[in-house]
C-alpha cells in the first residue's frame, strides 16, 4: 500500500520539486515510498515547530506586557 503524498497546503511548490527530485533518483519502489514517507514527517515537523514557535512567541509578547503593567 502506497503511503498517501501530504499535502498541508504550506508550500505546494516545494513538495512537487521534492517529488521531482525522487522521480530523477533511481531507486527501488520501496526505498522511494520511504524517503518520500520521511519526506512527509520533516513537512508535519516543520509545522509543530512552527506552531509551537507562534505559541512560544505569544506567551512571550503576554509575560512582557504583565511585566509592563506592574510598572
Amino acid at each position: 500500500m502506497r503511503p498517501s503524498s501530504m499535502n498541508y497546503g504550506k508550500n505546494p511548490g516545494r513538495d512537487r520539486q521534492h517529488s521531482r527530485f525522487l522521480r530523477g533518483i533511481k531507486l527501488t519502489r520501496r526505498v522511494r515510498r520511504a524517503l518520500q514517507s520521511f519526506l512527509d514527517e520533516l513537512v508535519m515537523l516543520r509545522i509543530v515547530i512552527d506552531n509551537f514557535q507562534r505559541i512560544a512567541d505569544q506567551l512571550n509578547i503576554e509575560s512582557e506586557q504583565e511585566e509592563d503593567d506592574d510598572f
